[in-house]
């Protein structure tokens, strides 16, 4: 019996040793090794693959400079800093979505505030986790402290948010359907970085009977199983100038784009309800 298993373990052990061992560059990681190891020690650029793995651009001691490279590489670009507190350590993108993570600051919420500096009787709100919202730029980073101001807009209401809050992901990663860790270093939860398939929220006018609805389609920004669970809300009829099976983004609610980076308006909609006076029986 003895000699029996040892035969096995031999076996196991020379197969093992068959396998060759590779050692990843440092200028194209794996998502999925959620690794996302970097090639400088300042500011990298980098772009996002189709198969998933980041090709570092270049390496620059500023942020300025960084951020010109960046934007002449198109919607799969970002920005790297090592003391990023995220799985990725993507401080900026070229084009993309933002994605709520407060718990690296040890809360449920985090603050959206009108401006990044203190203003009196600036105005407030705030967001839950994995909520998504659009990104409308990095205005401040400290390399230090691997946090910064970010500008983002929810349900219509522009403002700032800590980049510790959120995470941020290339529209390349939602155009192609390409998975990314999220999350990692909470403080809240002893959670490890997630791999998700990110979905941009979207609108879709859908056949009701007669009628056609306006339904609202939007997605969690966690994942256990790489696909985010998705929500569907009938907001109401739709608007005269919408078609049945037409997909249009808004981020206001309000003003409908017919493209994911809400450039190209449609035409603006006001839900009868929701803009109804409260005086109206």
């Amino acid at each position: 019996m003895r000699k029996k298993l040892f035969k096995q373990l031999l076996a196991l052990v020379t197969g093992m040793a068959l396998f060759p061992v590779f050692s990843q560059p440092a200028t194209e990681v794996y998502a999925e090794d959620n690794s996302y190891g970097m090639a400088c020690s300042a500011y990298e650029v980098d772009v996002l693959n189709d198969d998933g793995t980041l090709s570092s651009q270049g390496c620059y001691n500023d942020l300025a400079s960084a951020k010109s490279a960046m934007y002449s590489l198109g919607d799969g670009a970002m920005v790297r800093h090592s003391a990023s507190r995220s799985a990725s350590k993507i401080i900026m993108v070229s084009s993309g979505v933002a994605y709520s993570y407060p718990q690296r600051n040890g809360s449920n919420t985090a603050t959206i505030e009108q401006y990044y500096e203190t203003i009196q009787n600036e105005k407030t709100t705030y967001v839950t986790v994995h909520r998504e919202m659009q990104y409308l730029g990095t205005y401040t980073y400290d390399p230090s402290s691997g946090d910064g101001w970010v500008c983002v807009q929810l349900n219509g209401f522009t403002g700032y948010i800590r980049l510790s809050n959120i995470d941020l992901v290339p529209m390349k990663a939602v155009e192609k359907n390409i998975a990314m860790y999220l999350g990692g270093n909470s403080t809240l939860y002893d959670e490890d970085p997630f791999l998700v398939r990110v979905h941009q929220a979207y609108y879709k006018v859908e056949q009701n009977g007669n009628y056609l609805d306006l339904v609202y389609h939007c997605f969690s920004g966690w994942a256990s199983d790489l696909e985010p669970q998705e929500w569907t809300f009938d907001i109401g009829p739709a608007a005269s100038w919408m078609s049945a099976g037409s997909v249009y983004y808004s981020y206001d609610g309000t003003t409908f784009y017919t493209d994911r980076w809400c450039s190209i308006a449609a035409g603006t909609y006001y839900d009868y309800y929701q803009f109804m006076t409260l005086r109206t029986r």
